[in-house]
């Protein structure tokens, strides 16, 4: 369980995102790794906006994630909590149409990540 309203203070009062975008700043691997935990912590702060049916908040800390996201993938959890409790079951259907078909695409079984949905 996460304490929402501190991981929001600390997104947005006491992170500081300075360099990210950078291209002149060498960022080495374990770097990269580094910065995309922003990514994870806008996720975390989306979805549990998201629980809370404040949507349109919601939204605007996944666009924020989607910096420091590579990938819908690793936004399944916001997005499937996202249209579930909006009941926007039309977006839920694209959204999960299009991860099956790169999950297949990839080769992979798409059966483990329904214990996720």
């Amino acid at each position: 369980m996460i304490n929402g309203e501190r991981l929001l203070q600390n997104i947005d009062e006491i992170y500081v995102y300075r360099s990210i975008d950078d291209e002149s700043v060498f960022m080495d691997e374990n770097m990269r790794r580094l910065v995309m935990n922003y990514g994870s912590g806008f996720v975390r702060a989306a979805t549990y906006l998201a629980e809370k049916g404040e949507y349109q908040k919601a939204s605007e800390y996944i666009e924020r994630a989607r910096v420091f996201v590579d990938d819908d993938i690793r936004l399944t959890e916001f997005y499937t909590r996202f249209y579930s409790g909006s009941g926007d079951w039309d977006a839920w259907r694209a959204l999960w149409s299009k991860l099956s078909s790169l999950i297949h695409a990839a080769g992979e079984s798409i059966y483990p990540m329904c214990s996720v949905i």
